[in-house]
């Protein structure tokens, strides 16, 4: 789950990535009918990748705990190559070559009078079209503190991860078993943490996500999107 959450946010950077592009096979791609398949591969993908976990993990005393050392280094080692490396290696490359992309569309935008003039003349009789950059660009804001935020947090769980696959064979004192315990509670709580924060993030960094919230809220289309037809559930019979 924690890896597929992650997926996600690395599908949101490329869609991000190729809505901005200026090739015309790559816009394509940030599609919402594209979008929903790679959302189902991830899902079905992640699916069969986990599997060693039931087969590694064992369940003592209440806790899923790897089955074996050898596992445990295993298990470690996949965690921090996939979460602290590779996932954000990746997300900071697409974010990195999305703000270039959009450096790039202002500064041919700046060069061609004539297509500006265009693009306020078609502003001024479609003012969708205004709304939909300025939402495209909220987006894609919200996206980069996303990044941002994920590798600050991940930060803390890859070092643990590679403290325990170093020291997994040492001798320890009980006293130092309570000081890593208490850093790994920290470490999880800190990668756990992207869960619940990017709700916040939406909120604190996007006019169009706090608006369509409060909307969403006062105006009940919460309850019609739950119970259709904009009737209100009945309680008695």
């Amino acid at each position: 789950m924690t890896l597929l959450s992650r997926t996600y946010i690395l599908l949101a950077c490329i869609d991000r990535w190729a809505m901005t592009s200026t090739i015309v096979r790559r816009r394509a791609f940030a599609r919402i009918k594209i979008s929903m398949i790679m959302i189902s591969l991830a899902g079905m993908i992640w699916s069969l990748v986990s599997v060693h976990v039931l087969i590694g993990q064992k369940i003592i005393e209440g806790q899923c705990v790897p089955g074996s050392k050898a596992y445990a280094i295993f298990f470690n080692v996949y965690n921090t190559v996939l979460v602290g490396f590779i996932t954000p290696i990746l997300m900071t490359g697409f974010g990195s070559v999305t703000v270039r992309n959009v450096k790039q569309l202002q500064i041919r935008a700046n060069h061609r009078a004539q297509i500006i003039h265009t693009i306020i003349t078609n502003q001024e009789n479609h003012p969708n079209a205004v709304n939909k950059k300025s939402y495209d660009y909220q987006l894609l804001f919200m996206v980069l503190v996303q990044i941002f935020v994920y590798i600050i947090t991940t930060i803390p769980f890859v070092m643990y991860s590679v403290y325990a696959v170093i020291t997994i064979y040492w001798s320890k004192s009980s006293v130092r078993l309570a000081m890593e315990n208490l850093a790994m509670s920290i470490a999880y709580v800190s990668v756990l943490a992207n869960f619940c924060l990017t709700f916040y993030i939406y909120i604190l960094t996007s006019a169009t996500f706090r608006k369509d919230l409060k909307r969403l809220l006062l105006h009940n289309r919460f309850i019609d999107k739950l119970f259709g037809n904009g009737h209100n559930p009945q309680v008695g019979p």
